[in-house]
């Protein structure tokens, strides 16, 4: 872990210091979003699930035990600390690692939903073959196999193969990780990269950035997901997805999403309090000096149970409804 406190650029945002700027090229049908010097605690409900959790604390241990390389750290494509925010592409995997992404999580919910729903449906079945004269149990086993064999079985191999597949093939696969967008929290500055060549296509201050969202609804008529764009005031072309960071169904999560860049862009504030950064915020003068002021516990994340977390996180999410 590293010790060495942010020297942080004297160009780096400060919310109180920055003046709202009006978009030139406004996206149609987007609303857009001003910045603020009085940021809420909103916080985007994707950083505060009990996996992520699970894994800081693991990181945690693992950190205490082995050598990191600081280097190979610091130009990781994937990087998430005190000082930077960097997203990553899968280069020409992309499309692959989203495909593994989807199937995983697929089967998942199915290898869980579709067991007791099969019960459900062979009882159904049974019933109607019994009330026919037929047997109840033939009908009742049968309807059993068929469900499961054609709908548990496929989730079951996605849930447990997929991660297999990408233990054994995940060197090539994440191997060809390119950076993608970068938020540097030291220097203020935002950067966005080709997400196959890896090139440099813009850099700017976070003070030129402004953010827009806009409702896409369903075949009904109903709002699906907000949309949220992070860009460059000017160029619209220098875009980056809020979904690739936050959360983006409601309209209090887009709230909630560019709230949370704000945030961790402000120097003038401690970083946001998740999991995933306690272990950074003593490497962070703000989070420090807000911490000693507060008599915030250095291992409110790491020491909390799953039972805990769940309390936190459901008051968060309330929160966040009540920000919006």
């Amino acid at each position: 872990m590293f010790k060495q406190i942010n020297q942080y650029s004297p160009k780096a945002y400060r919310a109180d210091q920055a003046a709202n700027l009006a978009i030139s090229q406004p996206t149609r049908f987007a609303q857009p979003l001003q910045k603020s010097a009085r940021l809420t605690k909103a916080i985007p409900e994707k950083w505060l699930n009990q996996e992520i959790l699970e894994e800081c604390q693991q990181l945690d241990k693992q950190l205490l035990t082995e050598s990191v390389d600081e280097e190979e750290y610091r130009t990781s494509e994937m990087r998430f600390d005190s000082e930077v925010l960097r997203l990553p592409s899968f280069g020409r995997f992309g499309l692959l690692q989203q495909l593994l992404t989807l199937f995983w999580g697929v089967g998942k919910v199915g290898t869980y939903a579709f067991p007791p729903l099969s019960i459900f449906a062979a009882l159904g079945w049974g019933a109607t073959a019994y009330s026919a004269g037929d047997p109840f149990w033939n009908h009742f086993l049968e309807s059993l196999f068929i469900t499961n064999t054609m709908m548990t079985l496929p989730c079951f191999i996605a849930f447990q193969g997929v991660p297999l597949f990408e233990k054994y093939l995940g060197p090539k696969i994440y191997g060809d990780m390119k950076t993608e967008y970068e938020f540097n929290r030291v220097t203020g500055r935002v950067k966005i990269f080709d997400d196959k060549s890896g090139e440099l296509l813009h850099d700017f201050p976070f003070s030129e950035c402004v953010a827009e969202t806009w409702a896409q609804a369903g075949h009904q008529g109903v709002v699906v997901k907000n949309t949220l764009n992070i860009r460059h005031y000017q160029d619209p072309k220098a875009c980056i997805e809020g979904g690739r960071i936050g959360d983006e169904y409601r309209l209090a999560d887009t709230y909630a999403t560019w709230n949370f860049i704000q945030c961790y862009m402000d120097t003038g504030q401690p970083l946001p309090d998740i999991p995933a950064l306690e272990m950074w915020r003593q490497s962070d003068p703000a989070s420090i000096a807000s911490d000693a002021q507060s008599g915030r516990n250095p291992r409110y994340w790491r020491d909390m149970s799953m039972d805990e977390a769940e309390q936190v996180f459901a008051a968060q999410s309330l929160l966040n409804y009540q920000l919006a």
